[in-house]
């Protein structure tokens, strides 16, 4: 029985001490927090402070002007009659030569 007693004891003298020390480390984190917490929130703001002055400054001397651009050189040369031209002076020439193959046909 006293082993029992004593084991159940020593786990709630256990718990005590863990559950003390615990607290201590928490009081001490709240206490630390409390009194740096204008640091705290000094260096959260620094960041923001700097990105925004950065933001402000004007550059020194104007930007160049770029050059003046030119037209691109074609790769092949552009015809002298437009496609459509082109395209209807040879619908032109096969209806003449289809006409001319089938009426050399149908008078044999």
């Amino acid at each position: 029985m006293k082993n029992r007693q004593s084991l159940k004891q020593q786990r709630t003298n256990a718990n005590y001490i863990v559950s003390s020390k615990l607290a201590v480390a928490q009081h001490w984190m709240l206490k630390s927090w409390q009194e740096n917490r204008r640091l705290g929130f000094a260096l959260m703001l620094l960041p923001a402070s700097l990105l925004l002055s950065a933001c402000n400054h004007l550059p020194t001397q104007p930007c160049e002007p770029l050059p003046p651009t030119t037209r691109p050189v074609p790769l092949y040369q552009i015809p002298s009659v437009s496609y459509s031209l082109q395209a209807q002076t040879d619908i032109e020439a096969w209806r003449l030569k289809l006409t001319n193959a089938a009426s050399t046909s149908s008078s044999k």
